[in-house]
């Protein structure tokens, strides 16, 4: 299975509440309508994003990115997969120009990866941190993931690690993919992990940093989960 992880900005013409109200209950109730769209996504998740204010001030390995309002995940059964979904007419007449009216779609990055589950505790919360990560020039992709293999399997059995997390997931991205519109960014992979409550995340930020990744290009987003339908791991 593919997973496409798409980080969005909203339509500059949207207050934050406005895009995420339409977003889940106006975005999401029009993919329902269509059930040939809704089978061709076996998942499809929404995380809504939340940004540092005077009383919250969340800690993470690479720069916060507070323009971008939304990471969403959607699976495929492959490339096929997504190619079913672009040829569905209700999807073009329909579902795709309304993304159009929420998104700042230029603007969205979009990846294909497929995920690797280094740990995972039988009660997840609903706070999450995306990670970005591109690796360093003149890094080599081979010694980039075998630190990023190493590093998650250490964090694995870290006690004070996994007494905060409670899920962590590398989404490794597989290779390049046209932007279909929605944008896209040069990255080797989206480390994606869960928690009960942001201080949580935050307390092992120091933990997850990667010395081989970019951190001038390199970023992180913090975000609330909704799962829409099916799931996407």
């Amino acid at each position: 299975m593919l997973k496409m992880i798409i980080t969005c900005r909203r339509n500059p013409a949207m207050s934050r509440p406005e895009f995420f109200h339409h977003l889940r209950h106006v975005h999401w109730p029009l993919i329902q309508r269509y059930p040939d769209v809704l089978a061709a996504v076996p998942g499809y998740v929404q995380n809504h994003s939340v940004l540092p204010e005077r009383d919250f001030g969340p800690a993470a390995p690479y720069k916060i990115a507070t323009e971008r309002d939304s990471v969403i995940e959607l699976k495929f059964d492959g490339i096929a997969g997504i190619e079913r979904l672009l040829a569905i007419p209700s999807y073009q007449q329909h579902v795709r120009p309304d993304e159009a009216r929420f998104n700042d779609l230029p603007h969205n990055i979009m990846v294909l990866t497929e995920a690797s589950t280094a740990f995972r505790t039988p009660a997840v919360g609903r706070c999450k941190r995306f990670d970005f990560i591109r690796r360093a020039p003149g890094t080599e992709a081979a010694t980039f993931g075998a630190e990023l293999k190493r590093q998650s399997a250490n964090l694995a059995f870290d006690p004070f690690y996994t007494a905060h997390i409670d899920r962590h997931v590398d989404n490794v991205v597989v290779g390049p993919v046209s932007d279909g519109g929605f944008g896209k960014g040069l990255f080797d992979t989206v480390r994606e992990v869960w928690g009960i409550s942001f201080d949580a995340l935050s307390a092992v930020a120091g933990r997850s940093f990667l010395e081989s990744a970019d951190a001038e290009t390199s970023f992180s987003v913090f975000a609330t989960e909704f799962t829409m339908h099916g799931s996407v791991h």
